[in-house]
């Protein structure tokens, strides 16, 4: 409709020809939609990098990860409402009891584009994973060491994504899950010949990034749960199925909660005792680390003897 709308005579032409029209309706946005989530984290990396002077790459990836998963949730219930963010909020301030008929009416009819989408990427993305064009430059302007590097906001934002649509669509759009299985599976093979074969340990993040996946995750789960609730609502005219799923909300919130302060505190330190236990268990990890370079107190220098006196003569440290 939007190319009917600037392109009129040009769309009416190309009717005629059916792959064509085919191809502009089912996969031009699609396309166009991948094009953008290729480009979007490298636009965030300049940024953090440029801008907001990070330093270090763990902190650049897992900035770019965080902001990329945020807009990859965002553009998928603002494609979920078909229009633009402003035009959607605005329908909602002026008529708030419409989010639910929003709901009922976008979320199964957008279920063949997030299909045509995860279609996309096992046909398309995953395989160019492994033919990899855009690093023809390393072969033609060949460094010292030659390496492939990965990014952690590109590689980690993509199965994530699809795995929401698979949690948002397995009970409204079911068909939705084998294609999800068959893009999981063939990503299973290809990043274990990526990992193995292909990229060069450049940086570790030390799995801190799990962090903001797994909040990415959960609210992807949250919002999909509550999608489906607002449709089992709509159809049972608000009856007893919507009441025997609405505390489905609570509980996954409970869950986000409990995960986070039972694992994530914990995982951000280490204790002494587990401290010990490691250096204990490493005793070659002082003579592998340290050096005699490194600088020494110069209070250890000096005898024990001198050290110990606390008369004036012999007061020199």
């Amino acid at each position: 409709e939007t190319l009917q709308r600037y392109l009129p005579a040009q769309i009416t032409h190309l009717r005629h020809y059916f792959v064509l029209k085919s191809f502009l309706r089912d996969y031009l946005p699609v396309l166009a939609l991948m094009a953008l989530l290729t480009v979007l984290p490298r636009v965030l990396a300049a940024s953090a990098v440029e801008f907001e002077k990070f330093k270090t790459r763990s902190e650049v990836e897992r900035i770019v990860l965080a902001r990329n998963l945020r807009y990859q949730l965002a553009t998928l219930y603002v494609t979920v409402a078909s229009g633009s963010l402003w035009h959607s909020l605005g329908s909602l301030a002026d008529h708030p009891a419409s989010l639910a008929e929003l709901v009922r009416d976008k979320v199964p009819k957008v279920a063949v584009y997030f299909i045509t989408f995860v279609l996309t990427s096992v046909g398309f993305s995953l395989p160019l994973m492994l033919l990899r064009p855009w690093d023809l430059g390393l072969f033609l302007f060949p460094a010292e060491k030659l390496t492939v590097p990965w990014s952690i906001g590109i590689e980690v934002a993509c199965p994530a994504l699809v795995l929401i649509l698979g949690l948002t669509y397995a009970f409204v759009a079911p068909m939705i899950l084998p294609v999800c299985a068959l893009y999981f599976g063939l990503a299973s093979l290809i990043y274990r010949f990526l990992f193995r074969y292909v990229y060069e340990p450049e940086f570790d993040c030390l799995g801190a990034f799990w962090y903001e996946l797994f909040d990415f995750l959960m609210l992807g789960l949250l919002l999909g749960s509550a999608s489906l609730i607002a449709l089992v609502g709509l159809y049972s005219d608000w009856g007893y199925p919507f009441l025997v799923l609405l505390p489905l909300l609570g509980i996954l919130w409970r869950l986000f909660r409990y995960c986070n302060e039972t694992f994530r505190k914990v995982s951000l330190f280490m204790s002494y005792q587990d401290a010990t236990l490691v250096d204990q268990g490493n005793m070659s990890l002082a003579s592998e680390y340290l050096s005699p370079d490194y600088y020494r107190d110069p209070s250890l220098d000096i005898p024990h003897e001198e050290f110990m006196c606390t008369t004036p003569p012999c007061s020199r440290i």
